[in-house]
């Protein structure tokens, strides 16, 4: 006699089991796209169907590097286990699920012991952190910022040091201080293995297109060194401010072959005066400085919508000082939120306690804004476009449409 199995056809027809402690005990804590994925792998497991990890990301409309995250987040707390085809390859593998009773009572996997070992930072370290990050940036930390710089050190060992000099060259170099486009950054550099401050800028010297700029403006003008901090900042302002193409610059380099001392002063004059030449003295919009004008125009939507900020602030606290409490318990409660993800499996009853309270603090934050005739939204930071929140560039690092929309209204009145 043979036996068959009839073969699966309508998965929607058959049921998932998930533990109860899972929905209890994980899921409050989690992400909700890493919840999407472990459960939506888990049916197809379930069901012994085959399922990668761009079919899932499709199938959710995800990044396929959240599904990859969501890996991470499981095998450090021991729901999960990869096993890797091939140990130099670690973007291919594939995702044992594990009984999650004995992940929480029974004996811990390898990599959960892992995660307890991974970079620990004292309360204040974290903090000291959190505070240079906002230094370099020039604003306060944006929704989630805080647990994702924890997840950074917890998912990949990154160091605290490495994430604040990515944090420094994002903003001063590609003219970005979002976590997303930071985190792409860093996680890029841990990629290429770089463990400390030196390895990334031993890489950034060799192949960053700025520090090839400098070491070839330098080298126009006769010098084998590395540009001074000085000579990098009036340079930049060349490329950033002026907006000047690098040919146009080593025009100008040429004009020094009649002087004994070639210097970065004497092409700064050169080109200021050929910027002032374009520009003319109405100030027409050229296609030289049409990007500088447009980069004026956001300065001056984020100085105006920072006072308006503050006026609103200041309004508010006056008439409901306990706001102001609230907005800094607020902060203080997701510091610890932070911590307490870089802390594994042993941070899990921790984190759900800070996400309850941080949702308690907001629930009696909005109740007394309403009752005293504010909106919701008095205390949040005021942006033009909150797409971009006026800097010009999305998370991705793309070009936001209110750009070019900037860009046609200072052609329409220059035509005028």
């Amino acid at each position: 006699m043979d036996f068959s199995k009839q073969n699966i056809t309508n998965y929607y027809l058959y049921d998932t089991a998930v533990d109860n402690m899972f929905i209890a005990e994980y899921m409050a804590t989690a992400p909700g796209d890493y919840v999407k994925a472990y459960l939506l792998a888990l049916m197809y497991a379930n069901l012994n169907v085959p399922c990668t990890n761009e079919g899932l990301a499709k199938q959710l409309s995800i990044p396929i590097e959240e599904v990859m995250l969501s890996w991470n987040h499981w095998e450090k707390l021991g729901l999960i286990k990869k096993h890797y085809q091939d140990t130099e390859n670690k973007l291919r593998y594939t995702v044992e699920f594990l009984n999650i009773r004995e992940a929480r009572f029974g004996k811990r996997s390898d990599s959960s012991t892992k995660a307890n070992t991974a970079i620990n930072l004292t309360d204040d370290e974290l903090a000291q952190l959190f505070r240079d990050i906002e230094a370099v940036t020039g604003r306060l930390f944006d929704g989630k910022e805080p647990q994702e710089i924890a997840s950074w050190i917890s998912d990949y060992n990154i160091s605290p040091d490495v994430i604040l000099f990515g944090y420094k060259y994002c903003t001063q170099r590609r003219k970005s201080s979002k976590y997303r486009y930071v985190g792409a950054v860093i996680k890029d550099w841990n990629e290429k293995g770089f463990k400390n401050i030196a390895d990334v800028e031993n890489h950034l010297e060799d192949n960053d297109s700025r520090h090839f700029i400098y070491r070839r403006i330098l080298k126009a003008l006769g010098f084998i060194r590395n540009a001074t901090e000085e000579e990098r900042r009036i340079i930049d302002t060349w490329f950033d401010d002026m907006d000047f193409e690098i040919d146009r610059v080593l025009e100008a380099c040429k004009k020094t072959s009649g002087i004994s001392n070639p210097n970065i002063n004497y092409i700064n004059s050169v080109l200021c005066a050929w910027r002032k030449e374009a520009t003319g003295d109405l100030g027409k919009v050229t296609e030289e400085n049409l990007y500088t004008r447009v980069r004026n125009l956001y300065e001056k939507d984020r100085e105006d919508n920072e006072q308006k900020t503050r006026d609103n602030l200041e309004k508010v606290f006056a008439k409901v000082p306990r706001v102001k409490e609230l907005i800094t318990e607020l902060r203080e409660s997701s510091y610890r939120l932070s911590k307490a993800m870089l802390m594994g499996v042993n941070g899990v009853n921790s984190m759900a306690l800070e996400k309850e309270r941080m949702t308690t603090l907001n629930q009696e934050k909005v109740k007394l804004l309403l009752e005293n005739g504010f909106s919701k939204e008095a205390t949040d930071t005021i942006y033009t476009c909150k797409l971009c929140k006026d800097t010009g560039m999305l998370d991705s690092g793309d070009r936001c449409t209110c750009f070019n929309e900037k860009a046609e209204r200072l052609l329409v009145e220059a035509s005028k």
